[in-house]
């Protein structure tokens, strides 16, 4: 979750199976527990928007976020899902559950945090 009033950018270059392989994410704070994500895609090219719900902000104690996809370019339904995380230092572990079409997906991913900023 982005702090209120934060805008952050990023470019993402990813593998095709976990979504679009080059794209640009702008995370808006708009309170300290909502934020909203703009992702613009080039190949291929299309936008996605999500929103965030922070229910519990402390950074080591587990936040859980309900996100809606949407693809208004693409005319794709958004897609709830909720995630729940532990965060350390630089180590952070999520799990979670979506339901996609008309099927539910879990959800597991870590990441570590490489540079302390």
């Amino acid at each position: 979750m982005q702090a209120e009033g934060t805008l952050a950018l990023s470019i993402d270059v990813q593998d095709r199976k976990i979504g679009n392989p080059y794209q640009v994410q702008a995370e808006m704070g708009l309170t300290k527990w909502f934020e909203i994500d703009i992702f613009q895609g080039f190949k291929p090219n299309d936008s996605v928007i999500e929103t965030e719900i922070g229910l519990l902000l402390k950074r080591t104690v587990p936040v859980l976020h309900w996100v809606l996809n949407w693809s208004p370019h693409s005319h794709v339904d958004p897609q709830p899902f909720a995630v729940a995380g532990y965060y350390l230092d630089r180590h952070e572990f999520v799990v979670g559950a979506t339901h996609a079409d008309f099927r539910n997906e879990a959800l597991v991913g870590y990441a570590y945090d490489f540079n302390e900023t």
